[in-house]
């Protein structure tokens, strides 16, 4: 969404004149209305006493959308107030939606193209006379791709006397025979299955909704079967739809959050199919409440544990580890080859500087840390849920960063003056950029950090995301705690310390070297935006960072800093005005190794075990397992010999499936190691980190429960 947009539309939408206030036009882009309002009724006179209809019609520009009153996924739903002197205005009634998926196609919303009639029935009052006045204000968001808010008051009077059709009477009958009929008005009944147990916060379950009384079948996309209203604290996806010889059953699977409300219950849309015609009904059923936490879930994942959560100091302890391990991953090393330059520079120094840049190192990462902690927060707080490293998921992003990588590696290669002396803590402004260069060395580190899923961080992590914002905080901190520590016990520990060559010639060599390291991790994020964005899309970033690179190097030659800035922007704008937003590459085409339930489940019917590796591009630990492990000659000669099928679940882009596979394993993000056998529900979790004996003797094993499970049935 485009903010100066946004705003000027806010400031500027515009309205009917004010003898014609029936009709307004509104969400301007470039100054072209993309919608047209109305404010009509069925009557063009009423008479005392007499029901008619209240309606206003959204008119569309192509292939843009407003929104149900549950807008989905994300977006604003539409907000619609009528009002009526001398009549008395009934409930608004809503069309059935489209389910709407963005061009990225990970986000899923609920809307109306084209143009939709919303509308609401009214009684004049018997003792009307003259004319009654009717009013509506809407309150809506019209997207295509940017998003561009509206808000409109709408006006216009009604003669009172003898009855009379207006001419938009058909636009009515034709909207309200399609309307979702009310249980209490519709010869189906609606049978609803409940869990055993009661729904409780942080808890899953499947719930079944039977629809019956005629023969009935999903639409042409199943997941379109039912249109949830918002329900706080509660995620209600469809599973799965089958036609019965008298109805159809609707399984629905739910999740709560910590902050699931008790006084919520199950409303929304169901839309079915009669033949070739439409069957939409509004139901409002009870959900289930207690405080018992159960969790009932589809027999192709794992069955819920009845073990304990583990304690909080337990999961803390886990994210320590786990972030003193990502010290030793490869995500992490650019930024710790950089850090023994510094160590070279700081260790045979006096203590206050090295203290200082110890902790100004640690701030760095663990305010970065809080910082990621905060956003998760705040995505959660707004109804998305996100796993670790979700920000590689975005081409912009990783291109950002790697150019801060570019911009390190020209310092290193002494394009600018990037040192950072002890001796200059004595001048507060020579001190001021050191400490300032060991805390953006630590949010760099965080930046790299998060892509690598660390052994006992990624149990560490998927406790936090489910539970409090507190215990997310505490979490990430205790991660940042544990990546900063090494750097900050060479620094200080006298012992350590006598490790640490004293500065000299060696250190600007290093520094050089150093530089290629950083271009060769920028390198890794261009190919990453090349998987999400495609040549094209890599070749915008590459371009970038070329112009960004001149750019810098003109700010270091010109002496005059104004003139300096001013040419470096010059540079800079119009190359990123040019690379950015990137294109939306084709989705990628499925094959007989892509992951899904369904998938699984087929091949275990087959009586064939199945692995599935939950992997992404921009995972550094993945890559490694599926090229030094998965791919070696040792595991697939043990895959042919068992018959394992594996799988491949790729999570580079958002994936909300594969993501709450992810959270069911009490994990929030990649590697994750699923092998599934034959007549067993529950798969078995490989380590984070693979070896060939480790997926062998696996494969070995599942492959004789295979064949005793066989020789069982």
């Amino acid at each position: 969404m485009r903010l100066a947009l946004l705003l000027s539309t806010l400031l500027t939408a515009t309205s009917a004149s004010a003898e014609d206030r029936w009709r307004a036009t509104a969400a301007e882009e470039d100054g072209d209305p993309r919608v047209e309002l109305e404010l009509i009724a069925d009557r063009a006179s009423v008479a005392p006493g007499e029901r008619f209809r209240v309606g206003v019609r959204f008119l569309l520009d192509p292939h843009w959308h407003v929104y149900f009153r549950n807008p989905g996924e994300a977006a604003i739903g539409t907000e619609l107030l009528f009002e009526a002197d001398g009549a008395e205005m009934g409930e608004l009634r809503w069309p059935t939606p489209e389910r709407l998926v963005d061009p990225s196609g990970t986000i899923t919303t609920f809307g109306y193209e084209e143009s939709v009639l919303l509308g609401a029935e009214a009684v004049v009052a018997e003792d009307a006379d003259g004319e009654l006045t009717l009013r509506a204000d809407a309150d809506f968001l019209v997207c295509k791709i940017d998003c561009i808010p509206g808000r409109v008051a709408l006006e216009r009077t009604i003669p009172v006397g003898a009855s009379l059709a207006s001419e938009e009477a058909g636009a009515f009958d034709a909207t309200w025979e399609a309307l979702p009929a009310p249980l209490g008005a519709s010869a189906l009944e609606v049978e609803y299955a409940q869990p055993v147990d009661p729904i409780g916060p942080r808890s899953s379950a499947v719930l079944t909704v039977d629809v019956r009384g005629a023969p009935l079948t999903a639409p042409a996309d199943p997941r379109a079967a039912f249109f949830p209203d918002r329900i706080r604290g509660v995620t209600l996806g469809v599973q799965e739809v089958r036609s019965q010889a008298d109805g159809a059953t609707i399984t629905l699977t739910l999740e709560t959050g910590p902050d699931e409300q008790s006084d919520q219950r199950l409303s929304g849309i169901v839309d079915l199919r009669r033949g070739d015609e439409p069957v939409a009904l509004e139901i409002d059923l009870p959900l289930p409440r207690g405080s018992t936490q159960t969790a009932v879930v589809d027999s192709s994942e794992p069955a819920a544990s009845s073990e304990p959560p583990p304690s909080l100091g337990w999961i803390l302890l886990l994210a320590f580890v786990g972030g003193l391990i990502l010290n030793a991953m490869p995500c992490v090393l650019p930024v710790l080859a950089i850090k023994v330059v510094a160590l070279g520079q700081l260790a045979h120094q006096e203590g206050r500087a090295r203290w200082l840049h110890v902790l100004a190192y640690a701030a760095g990462i663990v305010g970065s840390m809080l910082a990621l902690a905060g956003v998760v927060i705040g995505l959660r707080a707004a109804g998305t849920r996100v796993g670790w490293g979700f920000q590689l998921q975005d081409p912009i992003f990783a291109t950002v960063l790697a150019s801060a990588l570019v911009v390190f590696a020209m310092g290193l290669f002494g394009v600018y003056a990037l040192g950072v002396e002890a001796s200059a803590l004595g001048e507060r402004v020579d001190g001021a950029q050191g400490l300032r260069r060991s805390v953006g060395e630590g949010v760099l580190a965080v930046v790299l950090a998060t892509p690598c899923s660390a052994p006992f961080l990624g149990t560490a992590v998927g406790f936090a995301f489910a539970g409090s914002a507190l215990t997310i905080a505490l979490v990430f901190a205790a991660i940042g705690v544990g990546l900063a520590l090494p750097f900050g016990l060479v620094a200080l520990v006298p012992g350590a310390r006598r490790l640490v060559p004293k500065p000299g010639a060696w250190m600007e060599t290093l520094q050089r070297a150093l530089g290629f390291l950083l271009l060769a991790t920028a390198v890794w994020l261009l190919w990453l935006v090349g998987q999400l964005t495609g040549t094209d899309g890599m070749a915008q970033a590459l371009a970038f960072l070329v112009a960004l690179a001149a750019a810098v190097w003109v700010l270091a030659r010109t002496q005059r800093r104004v003139l300096g800035v001013a040419l470096a922007a010059a540079v800079v704008v119009p190359a990123a005005y040019w690379a950015f937003p990137f294109p939306e590459p084709e989705a990628a085409a499925e094959t007989d190794r892509t992951w899904s339930p369904e998938a699984v489940q087929a091949q275990l019917a087959d009586g064939r075990p199945v692995l599935v590796d939950f992997t992404a591009d921009w995972c550094i630990t993945c890559r490694a397992n599926e090229r030094l492990v998965l791919q070696s000659d040792a595991v697939r000669e043990a895959l042919d010999d068992t018959g394992t099928v594996l799988l491949v679940a790729d999570w580079t882009r958002r994936d909300e499936t594969i993501r709450q596979v992810l959270a069911d394993h009490d994990k929030a993000g990649v590697p994750l190691y699923l092998l599934y056998r034959p007549g067993e529900t529950a798969p078995e979790v490989l380590p984070e980190l693979l070896t060939e004996a480790i997926v062998t003797d696996a494969l070995h094993r599942a492959s004789a429960r295979a064949t005793e499970h066989g020789e069982d049935s």
